[in-house]
């Protein structure tokens, strides 16, 4: 750190000449060039007490320009020109002027902030002491400069601005000097003491001098730019070490994410080094029991073949049950159409017989006055004896009808009968086959499929056997209704007869009739009940016949299912027997298969199963490592990032750009200057102690020129620098 400092001391030494003498340089277009020098007064303690800016100007043929800033006040120190000054604008007419132009500037309070805060302060043999006490002391004193970052100044400043403190001590008054850090060169009785600040540095410069009489002109401090080409290295400096975090860190974090990945693979590699070993005693296991696997793969094999044989046996009677479908549903709907003309023939019979109930209660009527409408009861009789006939040509057809309808019934009930034969068959052959076969089946996947398959083959029979149960019910009851049909014809014909009869024995003995009414009446008041009794029984037998209606579109309703179930009944067991076939030729490659490579695949997972337990084991013993390579990992980047960051937290010089533009001190409005600097100095401490303005022209009233003035702005800073040479001079 000590020789840092004396470098960087004589660096700054080095900068702070060339800014403060700079002289005219060639500008690449006609404008006003600006040096900018702040000098700061500041007292015992390092606190400013004014700030004044000297702006020295290379005119390059302008007379008139405009410089920017919050001002109390501007003096011209180099003519007599006054400038106007306007909502913080100072504006310059020059009237021709030639020459370099000088003017001082007081910025109102806070307008300018330093890069560094001062605070300065002072002791007497270890013992803190008031400033104003040491005029003259003798002892031990030690003064302490303390140099703080100022956060509130512009960032180019705190970037860019190198600090220098610098003071001579007369070491014809003084016994001894100490500056710890410090650059210290002697020159004659003289020793100047150089201490230098980076950009953003906190620092403490500690001066120690041994004194009879102490006296000193106050510490004089310098800010400026780092603008030599060599610290353009600086800045790439910075760059390079941003690249290398950028690097380390995406390094560390690869790093990590790998190392937690290795981590995470050990629960599974533990898992997959138990399984494997599971694995290899399996394989030992069943290299043993395969003779065993081997006898009772070929008992499955057979098995397999004769369920398939019997499968196929199945097959014909399927189609044979889809025939008796088709040959069932055209004879039920040929039954239905004759059932639903007998009908028509009902509903005629059931309007004669209300004819002749109507007939028979005119009849009544007539009878009881038979005496006084002979006529009317003549023509009535004839009308009946024409309903009789045509209630006889009536019965006639229904009987006709009866007997047509009879005789297909019987063929329907014949068809039932075989087709239910047919499908008890069936479901007994598939009983046996089941019980015969399912039993010595050992492979329980193919024992579940067969299963299921014989349920729902059983459940589509007993679908089909409960269909042909109903339809047997209704021809019987059909058949029922046809028994009754042909009764009542019978006793209709009878009826008529007796009727006929009647009219015949009212016409032969009409003259009686008088004695027969009461007779007479009795038997019509019977005829008359028999008659409704037919009406209802004929209402029902209507009843009935739309009940058959409605079986019969049940039954074509459901023909195309029942008849695509047996289809695709037939259909399953056709690819079931060729499934099972093509299972049992593969099963019987892969048992050959097997029986010529069991004893290289045994042989050859063993040795594989183990290869991969002692990969897995030498895997296992490296992943204990990850912990402690993560700490190594974690330890490199702690260790980087901490030196790098305490580099960046003691300092900016990272961040100084050596080609960046200079920035005004009172305006960023103003053109770019051509240099700046800042001086500050401390309030002397001697017996005509006062804290003279560093930038006053003189102290007396009399104006002696601007020449004058313009040596006395820089007299006080050249004089200590003159001093330390006056004494070789001598």
């Amino acid at each position: 750190m000590k020789i840092r400092k004396r470098i960087l001391s004589s660096i700054l030494a080095l900068l702070i000449l060339p800014v403060t003498l700079s002289g005219t340089a060639t500008a690449a277009a006609p404008k006003v060039s600006v040096d900018e020098s702040a000098y700061v007064n500041l007292d015992y303690y390092g606190t400013p007490t004014n700030i004044n800016i000297v702006k020295s100007c290379n005119l390059n043929g302008n007379q008139q320009f405009t410089d920017y800033g919050e001002y109390e006040k501007v003096s011209n120190m180099s003519n007599n020109v006054v400038p106007t000054m306007k909502n913080g604008a100072v504006s310059w007419n020059l009237n021709n002027y030639k020459g370099r132009f000088y003017y001082e500037c007081t910025p109102k309070k806070g307008t300018v902030v330093l890069p560094w805060n001062v605070d300065v302060s002072y002791s007497l043999n270890g013992t803190p002491i008031a400033a104003s006490k040491l005029v003259g002391a003798s002892g031990l004193i030690q003064i302490d400069v303390k140099v703080t970052p100022n956060t509130k100044a512009n960032m180019y400043y705190r970037n860019n601005m190198l600090l220098q403190m610098q003071t001579i001590v007369d070491m014809s008054k003084a016994s001894s000097v100490d500056a710890p850090g410090a650059q210290v060169q002697t020159i004659g009785n003289k020793k100047i003491v150089l201490f230098a600040a980076l950009p953003g540095e906190k620092d403490t410069f500690t001066l120690r001098i041994g004194t009879n009489s102490f006296e000193t002109d106050g510490i004089l401090l310098t800010m400026v730019p780092g603008t030599l080409s060599q610290l353009q290295d600086v800045k790439d400096l910075k760059d390079n070490i941003d690249t290398f975090r950028d690097s380390m860190n995406s390094i560390y974090d690869s790093t990590n994410a790998l190392l937690q990945t290795a981590e995470n693979m050990q629960s599974g590699l533990s898992r997959a080094k138990s399984g494997l070993s599971s694995l290899d005693r399996a394989n030992s296991n069943i290299s043993v029991s395969k003779d065993s696997l081997f006898d009772k793969s070929e008992t499955a094999l057979a098995d397999l073949s004769k369920v398939a044989s019997n499968t196929a046996a199945m097959i014909p009677h399927i189609n044979e049950g889809e025939n008796a479908i088709e040959d069932l549903n055209y004879d039920l709907n040929a039954m239905t159409k004759t059932i639903e003309s007998t009908k028509t023939e009902l509903e005629k019979y059931k309007a004669s017989i209300k004819n002749v109930q109507d007939d028979i209660e005119e009849l009544r009527d007539v009878v009881k006055d038979v005496n006084s409408k002979s006529d009317e009861r003549d023509e009535l009789l004839q009308r009946t004896r024409s309903d009789i006939e045509d209630m006889q040509a009536d019965l006639e057809n229904l009987s006709d009808s009866s007997s047509d309808l009879s005789n297909k019934l019987n063929a329907v009930s014949s068809d039932i009968s075989t087709l239910s034969d047919a499908m008890k068959s069936v479901s007994g052959e598939l009983s046996g086959i089941a019980e015969k076969y399912l039993q010595g089946i050992e492979n329980e996947e193919l024992k579940k499929v067969l299963m299921a398959l014989y349920s729902n083959i059983q459940q589509m029979l007993s679908y089909v056997d409960s269909t042909l149960s109903d339809l047997a019910a209704a021809c019987d009851s059909t058949s029922e209704l046809l028994d009754q049909t042909s009764d009542i014809s019978e006793n209709g014909k009878d009826y008529l007869n007796t009727v006929n009869s009647s009219i015949s024995l009212i016409e032969d003995y009409f003259e009686d009739f008088d004695r027969a009414n009461e007779v007479t009446d009795d038997m019509l008041s019977e005829q008359s009940e028999i008659l409704s009794n037919t009406s209802s029984l004929l209402t029902k037998s209507e009843t009935l016949i739309d009940n058959i209606s409605a079986v019969n579109d049940t039954a074509n309703k459901y023909k195309s299912s029942s008849i695509k179930a047996l289809q695709d009944m037939g259909t399953l067991l056709d690819s079931m027997t060729k499934g099972l076939n093509s299972s049992q030729n593969f099963l019987s490659s892969f048992e050959s298969v097997l029986k010529n490579s069991s004893g290289d695949i045994s042989q050859g997972n063993s040795d594989m199963l183990k290869g991969l337990i002692g990969v897995l084991k030498q895997s296992l013993e490296g992943i204990k490592s990850v912990p402690t390579m993560r700490k190594a990992n974690d330890s490199i980047k702690s260790t980087a990032d901490k030196e790098i960051d305490k580099f960046e937290n003691e300092n900016r010089l990272l961040y100084l750009d050596p080609k960046a533009e200079l920035i005004s001190f009172t305006s960023s409005k103003n053109p770019s200057p051509r240099s700046i600097q800042v001086i500050l100095r401390t309030q002397e401490i001697n017996k005509d102690s006062g804290n003279e303005n560093i930038t006053n022209a003189d102290s007396d009233a009399q104006d002696k020129g601007v020449l004058y003035r313009i040596i006395r702005v820089f007299v006080k800073l050249k004089q200590a620098v003159v001093s330390a040479f006056s004494d070789i001079n001598q």
